[in-house]
């Protein structure tokens, strides 16, 4: 599944569509510039800052099969998820969502982000019409085991 979300304020979110607003707790001292892709666990999902200020960025989620293709960065964390997660602006009011994992049962599952040309345009608000050399982020989403 592929798709062009808005990321806005330097950021998207994958998290249950019930949530208003999804704030993260930000690591002390980030640096949005020199940050390598870093999913922000904001409770019942996560964060993920861009390169972009705002704009189209292109997505990949993938269940459980590793990504193929050269990525420059990537990062990993482990979130509980208890019901399907969207895709979605961090500001419920704007952009659109849509559905991107569907739990087969609640549980701890892990999260691999890969991205590339996170620096392309670094900080830039991109027109949302463009659809070539986006940013891209490849969301590999694969539950846990009880004994993890």
């Amino acid at each position: 599944m592929s798709s062009i979300p808005i990321a806005q304020y330097h950021q998207f979110a994958v998290a249950p569509s019930q949530t208003e607003s999804v704030e993260g707790v930000w690591p002390d001292g980030l640096d949005l510039e020199q940050t390598v892709v870093l999913p922000i666990v904001t409770g019942d999902g996560f964060l993920l800052v861009t390169g972009i200020a705002d704009g189209p960025i292109d997505i990949q989620v993938a269940p459980t099969d590793p990504p193929v293709g050269t990525w420059e960065q990537h990062g990993t964390t482990i979130i509980e998820v208890r019901e399907p997660l969207v895709l979605r602006p961090v500001d419920s009011e704007h952009g659109t969502w849509s559905e991107v994992f569907a739990p087969a049962k609640p549980g701890r599952h892990r999260i691999d982000v890969f991205a590339k040309g996170r620096m392309a345009h670094w900080d830039l608000s991109i027109d949302p019409k463009k659809r070539r050399g986006l940013e891209q982020y490849m969301i590999v989403i694969s539950p846990l085991d009880s004994a993890s």
